[in-house]
């Protein structure tokens, strides 16, 4: 005996041919109503085939697909996502989960936490300040230290001082260092250094040394490194900013930069004194013709004091003093000495007390 199938509000199938006069139950195949309807399967035909390959119908009892299933599905009715992708068609990549955990194949969240650079409750997004689809790019310095880009790594409101956009992590040309925020050495030919070690490429300009030519060269110094040390002690160098000498200068060299010569000096306030001399020559032809002359009073003098007191020396000593005065009167008279000068030979002649 033949038992009717699953009619329609459970009516009795035709009794000759069996067939449902007002069609199936849900998702079994008229007129019979005895075999599941494409794409479902089971007992009462109530359960979706998995995602077979192609579309294929999966058997109507046990719901296996016959050449098995479609991408990121998996199990044997194909009816399970694969690992690490999830949502109700499986077509959705899990985030970045610690250990690379797999996410739960219907909400995607990360059973343990997320991986260096995400976040998210699915560990789907970059935190800030790096970008790409690893996370592991850093982004550049953004004006005001914003976020980059989380995609393409872009500062959408441009770079901090001295970095070229849009991703801000070159210096801006004469500029260097990790922070772009120190200029370049003064290279020839106005090159540019290096942005990160501050080298350049083909040396220096003139005067200016060292691997970022930012010192002066020796003897030289001031902000262009134009200036010439002065006259230092020993031939020292410099301080090559403000051109004071270590030890102090040489002879003949003053100021603090060792850059006045006191000869110079010298000469310059004779000349506003005594008239414009040309060399040293003229200071002696002015001294000398007046020490001639002190020192011929001087002789004079002192003869005229000599011969003095050789007369009042050999003087007689003659009664009372009213005598004695007209005596002396009279020898005075007497021992008068002349002197005769000679100008032009500045000599002179001593003539002998006359007896």
């Amino acid at each position: 005996m033949d038992t009717c199938g699953y009619c329609l509000n459970g009516e009795p199938c035709d009794k000759h041919t069996g067939q449902c006069p007002y069609g199936c139950q849900p998702h079994f195949q008229s007129p019979f109503c005895k075999v599941c309807a494409p794409h479902y399967y089971g007992s009462d035909c109530n359960t979706p085939c998995g995602q077979c390959r192609g579309d294929d119908v999966c058997h109507n009892v046990t719901g296996q697909c016959p050449h098995g299933c479609k991408s990121h599905w998996t199990g044997p009715r194909c009816d399970v996502c694969s690992p690490h992708y999830y949502g109700s068609d499986c077509n959705i990549p899990c985030g970045q989960c610690k250990g690379d955990d797999v996410c739960d194949n219907v909400t995607g969240h990360c059973p343990n936490g997320c991986k260096h650079h995400w976040t998210g409750s699915r560990c789907d997004v970059c935190e800030d300040g790096f970008y790409n689809s690893s996370c592991m790019n850093t982004c550049g310095h953004c004006l005001n230290r914003e976020p980059c880009d989380k995609h393409t790594g872009q500062c959408n409101n441009g770079c901090q001082p001295h970095f070229l956009s849009p991703f801000c992590k070159v210096c801006a040309p004469h500029y260097q260092g990790s922070d772009c925020d120190t200029r370049c050495g003064q290279c020839r030919g106005n090159d540019l250094c290096d942005d990160m070690t501050g080298d350049c490429p083909h040396g220096c300009k003139q005067h200016w040394t060292g691997t970022r030519c930012d010192v002066c060269s020796p003897h030289y110094y001031g902000s262009d490194c134009n200036i010439p040390c002065g006259q230092c002690r020993g031939d020292a160098v410099c301080n090559n900013l403000t051109g004071y000498c270590p030890h102090g200068c040489k002879q003949h060299w003053t100021g603090l930069m060792c850059d006045v010569n006191t000869t110079e000096i010298w000469r310059e306030n004779a000349g506003s004194k005594f008239g414009d001399c040309e060399g040293e020559d003229s200071h002696l032809k002015f001294y000398v013709p007046i020490v001639s002359l002190a020192v011929f009073l001087a002789i004079a003098v002192g003869i005229v004091i000599y011969q003095w007191r050789r007369i009042s020396a050999t003087s007689p000593q003659q009664g009372p003093v009213e005598s004695n005065y007209q005596q002396n009167q009279t020898s005075s008279n007497a021992n008068y000495v002349d002197l005769t000068f000679t100008e032009e030979s500045h000599e002179y002649i001593s003539l002998d007390t006359v007896k």
